[in-house]
């Protein structure tokens, strides 16, 4: 009986092992445990090819007055947050909807406003303005996103509204880029834009870039025939700025390396503050998504990460905390990096000089299944505590074994002494 006993244990114990590696294996994130992604690379644009006259005339048109209406409308949403699974988080989205519809309205057979649903209440948002040039790709895409959701940690209600740096300073970022861009033909001599543009709002990027993750991988990965994403730019938290240099962060561990030295250019150029370089050391924000596909993005933020707002999550990150210069510096650095990208004539193809990897870690690749693909994770947690457990006790049960075996061996060996010091007593 014993024997079967141990038998069924050792099935169990192997079935459970297999599923914890087919848990694993089947993940959508399984490809972080290789360690590093590699990401395309491209021949961007230098500056002697940089459409400087254009691109001024556009950011001319920034109005930093406009972005703090925006942002003053958008943050009249009340409540704790705008939680991506909230109505209070859906009110926002549908509100940014309706801002983006209008802008989409001033030439519908070029501009159009999407809103893309999911398994939660808020839904993310894109913004197209197409490509007006039968080009060699069609289907090559400029993105820049930022995330319309925010979280509030704090356990007692706000007496204002919350989240306002992170982020509807990148949403009213995004939108006023939008305004200028689509308030004017662009032209660059030729009226041409070779590439597409697209401005990505997504929910739930406070739960490891959940929106991000299901709109990049089943709208352009998986999508056929198959969207190449030729650049993808992340504005969140763009409104914080006490460092007296003012300068922005840009991020290097998460990021395209030959999409970063683009963007460098670009802020040289077109905006009035300088950048630092910057680390994020984990996963963070929804440019992660694009670059976990292999599609080059990179992510700019307000300043390097010691100096940036340090009340988000909070009922401290409020509008008094806002310098709305700083924001309009980020338009400018969204308006040249989506004009410069859709007038150059960019070929989808690996630069077979330069190849581009993304490194990612174990917690990565926990953080992301755990919050993306909870019922896997709970199973997973399940299964290896099942395992842990049962492989202890099998190790204890060996030691009680091998104990028992010497007690057995010791009791014998007395035995046996004890004969033979009976046998030499009866001689």
């Amino acid at each position: 009986m014993t024997r079967i006993r141990k038998g069924a244990n050792y099935i169990l114990r192997a079935i459970a092992l297999i599923t914890t590696v087919l848990l694993i294996i089947t993940s959508d994130f399984s490809r972080i445990l290789t360690g590093s992604i590699e990401v395309a690379t491209y021949d961007y644009p230098t500056v002697k090819d940089f459409h400087t006259g254009t691109v001024n005339a556009i950011i001319s048109r920034i109005n930093e007055t406009r972005i703090e209406e925006t942002l003053r409308y958008l943050g009249k949403t009340q409540g704790r947050a705008r939680y991506y699974n909230s109505k209070h988080g859906l009110k926002t989205a549908l509100q940014v909807h309706d801002i983006l519809k209008v802008f989409a309205s001033r030439n519908p057979n070029l501009f159009s406003a999407e809103i893309v649903n999911h398994d939660w209440m808020q839904p993310s948002l894109i913004f197209k303005i197409n490509s007006t040039t039968s080009n060699v790709h069609p289907d090559g895409i400029i993105v820049v996103g930022c995330h319309i959701d925010s979280i509030n940690y704090s356990i007692l209600p706000s007496s204002k509204p919350t989240g306002m740096d992170d982020n509807l300073s990148g949403v009213v970022t995004l939108l006023e880029a939008i305004n200028v861009l689509t308030s004017a033909p662009i032209t660059d001599g030729t009226g041409m834009l070779k590439n597409a543009l697209e401005f990505h709002f997504y929910s739930g990027e406070e739960l490891a870039a959940k929106g991000s993750h299901a709109l990049i991988k089943n709208n352009y990965y998986n999508y056929e025939p198959v969207k190449h994403i030729l650049a993808m730019l992340q504005q969140d938290m763009t409104g914080y700025s006490m460092n007296p240099t003012h300068e922005m962060g840009l991020v290097t561990d998460y990021a395209s390396t030959t999409l970063n030295e683009f963007i460098k250019s670009i802020i040289d150029i077109f905006c009035g503050v300088g950048y630092k370089e910057t680390r994020l050391d984990y996963a963070a924000s929804d440019h992660v998504s694009s670059l976990f596909y292999g599609y080059p993005a990179s992510y700019v933020l307000e300043a390097p990460i010691e100096d940036v707002n340090p009340f988000i999550h909070s009922n401290k990150d409020t509008i008094e905390k806002i310098d709305f210069n700083h924001v309009a510096e980020h338009v400018k650095l969204v308006c040249g990096f989506a004009l410069e990208l859709s007038l150059a004539q960019i070929s989808p193809i690996f630069v077979p000089h330069q190849r581009d990897f993304v490194d990612f870690t174990i917690l990565d690749f926990v953080l992301l299944m755990c919050l993306n693909e909870t019922w896997r994770f709970v199973v997973f947690v399940f299964l290896f505590a099942f395992l842990s457990a049962s492989f202890s006790i099998m190790v204890v049960e060996q030691k009680i074994s091998v104990v028992e075996r010497l007690r057995r061996s010791s009791s014998t060996e007395k035995l046996l002494i004890q004969m033979e010091e009976g046998k030499a007593h009866a001689t």
